[in-house]
């Protein structure tokens, strides 16, 4: 695509959705119903079965665990398309727009009314001072849903699309592959 058909800019909020909470509690309760189903059919005199068992607790738990933590680290805020790159503001963001990170974006899932997003910090272009330069951000996931904005979720599908086209010009460039 030529640089004139780049989309426009955009900023939609990004909000606390309870909708992936509520797919990784449907998860856990399948798990839990499924070792309480096994319990309920197996005879447990041997003792492997019962460290089996005790096991696949504990490897629930560990994933109701790490899935709670996910959907607490989800990023709130804002998620902007300038025309050119992404750049994610949260509430405790004091960097100017200039100084912010740039992410790159990519889609995981689609769903046509919620997106998720994982954002990976772009590879900072400045001097070694700047800020962005002195402290990369971590990959971050972003549950964007048209709830938040409807008038604003067409302009943000057409970024992503058109991000999601570049990134895949840039990993088949010959320049690149050789």
């Amino acid at each position: 695509m030529s640089q004139h058909r780049r989309p426009p800019a955009v900023r939609f909020p990004l909000t606390e959705d309870r909708a992936p909470a509520a797919v990784l509690f449907l998860a856990l309760l399948g798990g839990v119903s499924v070792l309480l189903l096994w319990r309920w059919q197996q005879d447990f005199r041997a003792a492997e079965l019962r460290i089996v068992w005790w096991a696949a607790w504990l490897w629930l738990a560990a994933t109701a665990l790490m899935g709670w933590r996910w959907w607490h680290a989800l990023a709130r805020g804002w998620l902007l398309w300038t025309g050119e790159h992404w750049l994610l503001r949260t509430a405790g963001d004091a960097a100017s727009l200039q100084d912010a990170p740039r992410w790159q974006c990519r889609l995981t899932l689609d769903w046509q009314f919620a997106v998720l997003l994982r954002l990976e910090p772009v590879a900072a272009v400045t001097s070694a001072t700047s800020l962005s330069a002195a402290r990369s951000p971590r990959p971050r996931w972003v549950w964007a849903q048209r709830t938040a904005s409807p008038a604003a979720w067409q302009g943000l599908r057409q970024a992503l699309v058109w991000s999601q086209q570049q990134q895949g010009k840039v990993a088949l460039s010959p320049e690149l592959s050789a």
